[in-house]
């Protein structure tokens, strides 16, 4: 419903920003709020491209709609996009990403059995942080 009319609205300036949107803008805030965590950069990889997708776009969108902001329309071409190349972009890579990360992971366990990468791998009772990084 919104992205065919954001499409004629589409410029090369709407289409950069929805990649770096789905890239860099996504993927460096998921890797600096998991510094200190001790995951592996491949689990950080894989969580900030298949971490949270279009409902953070969506809901400033409505919020910027709401309040009837210069440059609506602009945003509204902007999340429309962004939301659908990550559709398309999310759907497309998530069968050979999410195998190769579990390829990755069976390797990485194998060579180290006392891998503790994600909340199923914890011992019971251990806190995925260390003691100091925990508040």
């Amino acid at each position: 419903m919104l992205l065919g009319p954001a499409l004629t609205h589409l410029d090369w300036r709407v289409a950069a920003y929805a990649v770096l949107s789905l890239t860099v803008v996504r993927m460096l805030p998921t890797a600096l709020a998991l510094a200190g965590s001790r995951l592996r950069p491949a689990t950080v990889a894989y969580t900030g491209w298949f971490g949270s997708r279009g409902l953070p776009s969506l809901v400033l969108g409505l919020l910027v709609a709401a309040e009837d902001a210069p440059g609506t329309r602009l945003m509204g071409t902007v999340v429309a996009v962004t939301v659908g190349l990550g559709v398309l972009l999310h759907g497309v890579s998530s069968v050979v990403l999410a195998a190769r990360y579990g390829r990755w992971y069976e390797g990485a366990v194998a060579r180290r059995p006392s891998l503790r990468e994600g909340v199923a791998d914890r011992v019971p009772g251990e806190h995925p942080l260390p003691e100091w990084k925990m508040w």
